[in-house]
């Protein structure tokens, strides 16, 4: 028994004395203030929305009165409760006016964080309202930090281009980018696919947008009739490429009936497909043979009447 009771006070006896050892390998670090600048609240490859980090910054300093750090910062996934449970998680896009909650986590094993005088938090957001939600919590190699997140009830003001091939929406009351989509289509010489239509957006534009399938129409007679590029047979004419522009939900609706200006709630283009027989350039319909046996003519005029005055020429 007393055996045992020995082996156990030496055992005690070691854990204590590697305390200091475990102490020393780590220095205090002093943190005064963090900033953190995010590009948007974006959805993850696992349908997870997070704060996208675009860079950030901690001012602090160490026993040594040294300032350099060198670390990682982690966000969690945004949620719906403060206090961050995994069924609160964000899986839908954010909604206007609702309160949202993140925390992020900087690491550095190297280092035992402590909090300094006059600590503060900042994050910034576009489209956003930020507020600090609690104080940090400091711990032997990382620490936390908590915001709230308030998302921006949007003032569209939208702007279509004169051909109506590009949509720009500018939102009045938060500080996010323009939002831009544009049609993008171009003519063909039969039997090159005619259907080609692209649609360009701008990196936040799946934040707030969404947009339908092109929708393809030909201009048979006059009359303008909704084709399937499956089934329809390519032919020479006058084609128009279309997408409908929406909001995602709690964006503020269509963008038809949230505009002020009248614009329209989708960008569109036209085009021609043009029969390889037919000379495009000049417009002219008529068969190239006709043309062909055209300049052949001509060409067989001139020369006689070169012939003809070169003899009259030689006469004289």
């Amino acid at each position: 028994m007393k055996k045992r009771l020995l082996a156990l006070a030496l055992c005690l006896v070691m854990m204590t004395s590697l305390l200091p050892l475990t102490a020393a390998a780590m220095e205090d670090y002093r943190v005064n203030s963090v900033n953190i600048v995010a590009d948007g609240v974006k959805e993850s490859d696992d349908g997870i929305y997070r704060v996208n980090v675009a860079s950030w910054g901690i001012d602090g300093v160490n026993n040594s009165g040294e300032s350099a750090f060198d670390g990682t910062i982690t966000s969690s996934p945004v949620c719906r409760d403060e206090m961050f449970s995994d069924s609160s998680v964000l899986t839908d896009p954010p909604m206007e006016n609702t309160d949202y909650y993140v925390n992020f986590i900087i690491l550095n094993d190297s280092k035992y964080f402590l909090e300094g005088s006059n600590f503060s938090a900042t994050l910034t957001v576009p489209g956003y309202k930020i507020e600090k939600l609690q104080e940090p919590s400091f711990y032997p190699g990382f620490f936390h930090v908590y915001f709230k997140l308030t998302k921006i009830e949007h003032t569209w003001q939208y702007t279509v281009s004169e051909s109506g091939s590009k949509l720009t929406a500018e939102c009045l009351s938060c500080n996010i980018a323009p939002v831009t989509v544009k049609l993008n289509a171009h003519s063909v010489t039969l039997p090159d696919d005619p259907f080609n239509a692209t649609v360009e957006t701008s990196e936040n534009f799946k934040e707030v947008f969404s947009y339908s399938d092109i929708e393809y129409k030909y201009n048979d007679s006059g009359v303008w009739k909704v084709v399937d590029p499956k089934t329809f047979t390519p032919k020479p004419g006058e084609y128009q490429a279309k997408v409908y522009i929406n909001s995602l939900s709690g964006n503020g609706g269509a963008v038809a009936r949230a505009a002020s200006n009248g614009s329209p709630n989708y960008v569109y283009v036209k085009y021609t497909a043009v029969d390889p027989a037919v000379t495009a350039q000049t417009g002219d319909n008529r068969p190239i043979e006709l043309m062909l046996a055209g300049m052949v003519v001509f060409s067989a005029l001139a020369a006689a009447a070169f012939v003809a005055d070169s003899k009259r020429k030689y006469q004289q």
